[in-house]
């Protein structure tokens, strides 16, 4: 019999609202709604907060592992002297170049020799900058910046070259 007057009053309810599924906000009071409305604006945050996190840290992570500096080897310094495109009779009606200085610098890192581009203003290369000598660096797509152990600078280098050496110990993937 209490089955039938539970029966009994949903049927009026459904009757009397209109509708044919029972909404639980009619057997709600103003202070259980308002309760529920925070509930669902603290958990909306929360999982706002919780989703800017994730990818804050999963950012953080991937900048770290690019910081990374790894220890190579300078193996070759070269002068960089750029060509004139002038074509033409004389030589003296060729436009002024712009006076550069410029350096191409073999780095081995593992079985990999990257050349680097150091451009200076003046012409003055850093002693880190010497055959068989240690060096830090890292790389980002095409750019290579060795930090340099005197100051607490990196310079910025473009990646002009890359080879791989055939040694005995070179063979493998490294």
């Amino acid at each position: 019999m209490h089955s039938s007057k539970r029966r009994v009053s949903s049927n009026w309810l459904r009757s009397r609202l209109g509708k044919s599924e029972v909404s639980l906000r009619a057997f709600q009071t103003p202070r259980t709604a308002f309760l529920a409305e925070a509930m669902k604006t603290i958990l909306m945050v929360s999982g706002l907060m919780l989703s800017a996190l994730l990818v804050y840290l999963h950012a953080d992570t991937k900048r770290e592992s690019k910081d990374q500096y790894q220890t190579a080897t300078v193996v070759s310094v070269d002068k960089h002297v750029s060509e004139s495109n002038y074509v033409g009779g004389s030589p003296s009606d060729a436009p002024l170049q712009a006076e550069e200085y410029s350096y191409d610098i073999g780095i081995r890192l593992n079985c990999n020799i990257y050349i680097g581009r150091y451009e200076s203003a003046t012409d003055y290369l850093p002693s880190v900058f010497s055959p068989k000598h240690t060096v830090d660096v890292r790389f980002q797509k095409h750019i290579m910046y060795v930090s340099l152990p005197e100051s607490d600078r990196e310079l910025k280098m473009g990646v002009v070259g890359h080879r791989r050496v055939k040694e005995e110990g070179c063979t493998g993937s490294s």
